[in-house]
């Protein structure tokens, strides 16, 4: 058993893999459903942006309500079954920039919350809200998931010190 294949998934991307990944992500007011399936030892992951969008050519997996039915699409093709995954919901942080006042991070995690509501999956965990950024790391064969909180830095001028 080799070392797995390493990923940072950017905003807007989706990876689905029955290979052995540990990917990386980063979010602030951005949504990550992470899900592995723990009877076949595979997962995948969305990392999205906006709660809502319309279908467009390379924009799918930027909105929620396109992005979360397409990654667990991708599990159902697979073979997998609802009560097999393990689902985790990570992000949607309040944080003091251009966006907070449209409180995106509370949107994309209301839209995770009601898309995934129908199935009776194995368990789903939450890590969502507050004011920090996390830092998400996932081994999609073992289901491993690691989500710190990132602390703030200051953007300070240089004449200003």
């Amino acid at each position: 058993m080799g070392h797995p294949e390493s990923t940072f998934l950017l905003p807007g991307q989706l990876l689905f893999s029955t290979e052995d990944h540990r990917v990386t992500t980063i979010l602030g007011s951005c949504v990550s459903v992470v899900i592995h399936d723990r009877s076949r030892y595979f997962g995948g992951l969305c990392h999205y942006l906006l709660p809502f969008g319309a279908p467009a050519p390379g924009a799918q997996t930027r909105y929620g309500n396109l992005a979360i039915p397409l990654l667990l699409e991708r599990f159902f093709e697979a073979g997998s079954r609802a009560a097999d995954l393990a689902v985790a919901v990570v992000g949607g942080g309040l944080l003091m920039d251009a966006d907070s006042f449209f409180f995106v991070g509370d949107r994309n995690v209301a839209l995770a919350k009601e898309v995934l509501a129908p199935y009776a999956f194995a368990s789903v965990a939450w890590d969502c809200g507050g004011p920090l950024g996390r830092k998400l790391t996932f081994r999609t064969s073992s289901g491993h998931l690691d989500v710190r909180l990132l602390r703030r830095t200051l953007n300070v001028n240089r004449d200003h010190i």
